[in-house]
This record gives structure tokens, sequence and C-alpha cells, in this order.
């Protein structure tokens, strides 16, 4: 019986992960591009195929001095920058069907995605955050497993990774999203330097399905380390940064961008 019924969730939760693509556009690749493999792994597994990268090239790591060699720094946002879809819905979606009462949870996310457009989008991700996280054990949470980063690259923009990260630049990633989420994802396979993101806050290894707020997660960050990354002086030598900014969607993080960014893109 528990075969069984271990199969038969699997066909459901296999439909409802294909059922989400419709939100995420995703535009297909005019050939077949070659596997991408995370970028810290990428000289140490060139055996390792993951998926196809969406024609997305590797970030430039031939550099470590990118803020004295005229690169400068880019602040991406997350949400309707980085990613084409404005939606963050189909990421949430995953997530409820991993946490423990899947089925439950994303059938009570799905009812409730007429509401959720009604919302603006930071207010909405609190709802999806509440909805998908709370009582979900800390340590037990897979986040979709290979299915989240493989939805993530297939909505990445091209353009905005050539950018803000294939060039010679810092790149720090801002998102309304979990830093649970995202950080994985934006670091491991895109090479993102830095990212800003409230963190899940948890009680009794159990998440409560809360994150923390703007100011919180701006006290806990140094900006000045995050945006110089540990360089006395960058840019022009006199400690001035040449920071470029590409915003997207909410107003999460907002005061960042007005703070450091000198142009947007």
């Amino acid at each position: 019986m528990t075969k069984v019924f271990t199969k038969s969730l699997l066909m459901h939760f296999n439909k409802i992960v294909r059922s989400l693509r419709p939100f995420v556009h995703v535009q297909p690749p005019p050939s077949p591009p070659p596997p991408l493999q995370p970028a810290g792994q990428r000289e140490h597994q060139d055996n390792t195929i993951l998926w196809p990268s969406d024609e997305l090239p590797a970030p430039d790591t031939t550099t470590t001095t990118t803020n004295a060699e005229g690169g400068g720094v880019t602040v991406c946002k997350v949400e309707g920058g980085l990613l084409m879809s404005p939606s963050t819905f189909p990421y949430f979606m995953l997530v409820a069907l991993e946490a423990g009462g899947g089925l439950l949870r994303g059938l009570l996310l799905l009812l409730m995605y007429p509401v959720l457009r009604l919302l603006g989008h930071d207010r909405a991700i609190k709802v999806m955050v509440m909805v998908s996280f709370i009582g979900v054990r800390k340590d037990g949470l897979r986040l979709g497993g290979a299915v989240m980063p493989k939805l993530f690259l297939e909505d990445v923009s091209a353009e905005v990774f050539e950018a803000a990260v294939h060039r010679r630049r810092r790149c720090v990633c801002v998102s309304g999203m979990p830093r649970e989420m995202v950080e994985p994802f934006l670091k491991e396979y895109l090479g993102v330097d830095a990212v800003v993101a409230p963190e899940l806050r948890a009680f009794g290894g159990y998440y409560l399905g809360l994150t923390e707020s703007d100011g919180e997660v701006l006290g806990r960050l140094d900006m000045e380390e995050v945006i110089r990354g540990g360089e006395e002086t960058c840019g022009d030598g006199n400690g001035l940064v040449d920071v470029v900014g590409i915003g997207g969607r909410g107003r999460s993080f907002s005061r960042i961008f007005q703070k450091y960014c000198k142009s947007d893109m």
C-alpha cells in the first residue's frame, strides 16, 4: 500500500509541477545549449550534466579585483529584474508541495491565487511565505531539489544576466523572497557575489511562516561591506563605487537602490 500511495503521490506532484510552467514565460532557445553546472564546481565536475542552461554564459571569474579594474558594482532586483516573469507564485507553489502536508498546502495556495493577484507584490510574498513555510521543520525542507534551480534557470533573463553577472562587475542581488529560497541558486548556479534577502524566522526547529523586515536585514548586514566586497578602495581609487541598479517588482529594499545606485538600467 505504501508503494502504491507513494507512486500516486509522485504522479500528482509531477502533474502539478507541469501545470506551473505556464506561469513562467519562457523563451525556448533556438538550439540545444550546453549543460550548466554550479559556478563554484565548474572546474572540478566537468563530467556532471545537470540540465540545459537556457543559453546563459558562465560568470566571468577570471579576476578577483572587479571593482578596481573598472567593473564597478551591479545591484539587481531578482523579481522582475533578473527573472523575466513578474510572478513568484510558481516558486512558492513548489515549496508548498515539498513541505509537510504538501498537497493541502499547494491546494490552499492555488485557491488563494486570485486574492494574491489583488494584493501588492510585497504583501503577496508575505502571504505565500506564511502558507508555504509555517510549521515546516527547518532541517527537513528540500526546497524543490533539482526542480527549483531548473525553474529559476528557465526564468533568468539572459540580457540582465549578461549585464549584471557575466561582466567583470561585482553583483549584489536583492530579493523579497526568503534567503533560503534564492541564495543557493544565485550563488551556486549564477556566481552572484552577495545576496540581500530576509531570513525565515524559526522557533524550536520549525519555521513560523514569517520573515525579517527590511530594517532587520539591513541592520544585520554591513551594506558597505556587501557593496564593496571587502575592498578598501573601489572605482576611482577614492573609495567611491560605480554602482548601477537594475530594478524590478516591489518596494522591498528600495532604500538600497536610493542610497547606493548612481544610475539605473
